[in-house]
């Protein structure tokens, strides 16, 4: 920290990226567990045995994910006056740095087009009623194909301000260190280790009555997953 308690560009940088990286991470697995049209006989298995954990996982990472987005798009603040509260936010980073207010712009741009703003106010930060009523109360996340593909153009947007920006603030390119390759290794190492204890499971001849048991769902748990269509 500076000596007015105000962090340096570099250090809301290091921050910023962080935070950036973790949304990386999560659409990557999300893609790779709901999104992606390819094959994955392991986690199909996930979704057909166990659908609603599978459904509150994909909920859990898709709200995490779209908070994330949503924080770093905040002002430099919230509150007003003597209660205002800095946010980390790309808006403060611009602050910091200025000469970065025009690479921010594409980002800005996309996240009014999108509309997640209105995601994040009628679903995550509120339950609007109207939202609420106008589609069944499931489990899932309420979102539209449009919606989920808006997510992946915000993500998009951020890595590519994160590689325009790094140069300008640390006067070197960002090296991302793999993050795709290692997220998408570990979603194919999940489909592998569940698809061979599907398989070990299906063969033992003795757990025949474990698989001939009851699979259904709750009654009052009501599905309406999201395409994995991108």
């Amino acid at each position: 920290m500076s000596g007015a308690g105000e962090p340096t560009a570099d250090e809301l940088w290091d921050t910023v990226c962080k935070e950036i990286n973790g949304i990386q991470l999560l659409w990557v697995a999300l893609e790779g567990m709901y999104f992606n049209v390819v094959s994955h006989p392991g986690i199909e298995a996930l979704e057909r045995d166990t659908p609603t954990l599978y459904r509150l996982m994909q909920t859990a990472m898709m709200e995490s994910l779209l908070m994330r987005i949503a924080r770093l798009m905040d002002p430099v603040s919230s509150g007003r006056g003597k209660d205002a509260k800095p946010n980390l936010s790309l808006a403060r980073l611009v602050v910091v740095k200025a000469n970065l207010a025009s690479g921010l712009d594409p980002v800005k741009k996309r996240w009014d087009e999108s509309m997640l703003g209105a995601v994040r106010r009628k679903y995550l930060s509120h339950n609007d009623l109207h939202r609420a009523q106008s589609e069944a109360h499931t489990l899932t996340i309420p979102l539209s194909l449009a919606e989920v593909s808006a997510v992946g153009v915000m993500v998009a947007a951020l890595r590519e301000f994160r590689a325009a920006a790094n140069p300008v603030i640390r006067q070197a390119a960002y090296v991302e260190f793999g993050l795709d390759l290692q997220m998408s290794r570990e979603c194919e190492i999940l489909n592998r280790t569940l698809q061979a204890g599907h398989e070990f499971f299906n063969n033992l001849s003795e757990q025949g009555c474990l698989r001939n048991a009851p699979n259904g769902n709750p009654a009052d748990v009501e599905l309406n997953p999201v395409s994995r269509q991108p």
